[in-house]
């Protein structure tokens, strides 16, 4: 690919903002970056906003411009195609940034993934896959809230951008001859969805691995305690951890412990948090304790038994064989947390649903399939 100039643009100021804003109202695509600090809170802190218009870049500073509405305009314009890449933490910086997503979307990690250039492929590995140019990563971990920017901050945040454009150029026309542009459509949309649906602190205990060994009063105790947390780390803008390790909240509800020394015996609690937080923790256990047992939560799903084993072996080798038919890779069509959903939707009837995971472009591509499987099985 021949090199180009890039025009790099600074905005620094409400005024330079609405005025760079003008010139992309009339274009049909932008590519967007973000890069943002997210160590030591919970939600994540913009330090620069990239915009590729052709040629030119612009940098947005976020913590000089005050009213960053033109960049909320431009994300919700739905006429303009934004393209992004392994966008999900971008996501998730616009939309607490300015409270709006890009749409329409393209995500160029995506469409590597849906077309056979690779799964979960890095910017940096798509440019030299698709343009055979090498890219440093040398600012990767810099401080992005540190001003003034170095030469080399803003060298490297240009290139995230720069060669967007050609990326999208080449994968749209191959997603057109394969006829996947649909596909990619849906997957973004999924993204989208959510990036839009944050999970409630009432419903986090679901995302805790060992959450099913639990069951009744231990339960209740967990979401209790987990929604909690989860509050107070939004309050406080900590991360989760700092707050209590979800062990240590597991530990608390398994065991039903009602007094500091059992606290203190929790390998996984601080001294520091113990102190701060298990007054709070200890009330709260003993207050879902006592709730009446129709407001328990349902039972969780136990992880499937190592007697389904051959059959999700069968599963996987009929995702690999319909990557391989499709040149796609197979952790795109399925991954093993989808099969096993699958099979658990069954366990108890032998009635299976395809998970939604699994339904929209994959259901004729791969879901049919695993579907005649185990209906097979079944009547075996």
């Amino acid at each position: 690919m021949t090199e180009t100039s890039t025009q790099i643009h600074h905005i620094q100021s409400d005024e330079s903002l609405k005025k760079a804003s003008k010139s992309w109202q009339e274009l049909k695509v932008v590519v967007l970056d973000t890069e943002f600090i997210r160590v030591n809170t919970y939600y994540p802190i913009a330090g620069l906003i990239q915009i590729g218009c052709g040629n030119d870049c612009f940098l947005l500073d976020p913590l000089a411009v005050n009213d960053l509405s033109p960049l909320a305009d431009l994300l919700q314009d739905t006429s303009i195609l934004k393209v992004l890449h392994a966008c999900s933490e971008d996501l998730e910086v616009f939309q607490i940034l300015v409270n709006a997503l890009p749409r329409p979307l393209f995500d160029s990690q995506l469409a590597a993934a849906l077309i056979g250039q690779g799964f979960s492929l890095s910017y940096q590995r798509l440019v030299e896959k698709l343009l055979d140019i090498s890219i440093a990563k040398g600012e990767t971990r810099s401080n992005w809230l540190q001003r003034p920017l170095t030469a080399s901050q803003s060298h490297y945040a240009t290139l995230d951008v720069k060669y967007l454009a050609a990326i999208y150029v080449r994968q749209s026309a191959i997603l057109d001859k394969k006829g996947r542009g649909s596909w990619l459509q849906e997957e973004c949309e999924r993204l989208l969805d959510t990036a839009s649906n944050s999970t409630a602190p009432e419903e986090y205990y679901l995302k805790l691995p060992s959450a099913w060994k639990l069951d009744g009063a231990g339960l209740m105790v967990l979401k209790t305690l987990c929604a909690w947390r989860e509050r107070e780390a939004q309050h406080s803008d900590v991360p989760r951890n700092r707050i209590v390790t979800e062990k240590s909240l597991l530990s608390v509800a398994r065991d039903q412990l009602d007094n500091k020394e059992d606290l203190h015996n929790i390998a996984t609690m601080t001294p520091k948090q113990i102190r701060k937080y298990g007054d709070k923790i200890l009330l709260l256990s003993s207050e879902a304790r006592l709730v009446s047992k129709d407001q328990y939560p349902v039972a969780l799903q136990k992880p499937l038994s190592r007697e389904t084993a051959p059959l999700m072996k069968k599963l996987r080798i009929s995702v690999q064989a319909a990557a391989e038919k499709f040149q796609i890779a197979p952790e795109i069509l399925a991954r093993k947390k989808q099969l096993e959903a699958f099979l658990i939707t069954g366990r108890e009837t032998g009635e299976y649903r395809l998970p939604e995971s699994l339904t929209g472009w994959r259901k004729s591509i791969v879901g049919d399939k695993l579907m005649a499987m185990v209906t097979t099985e079944r009547q075996g």
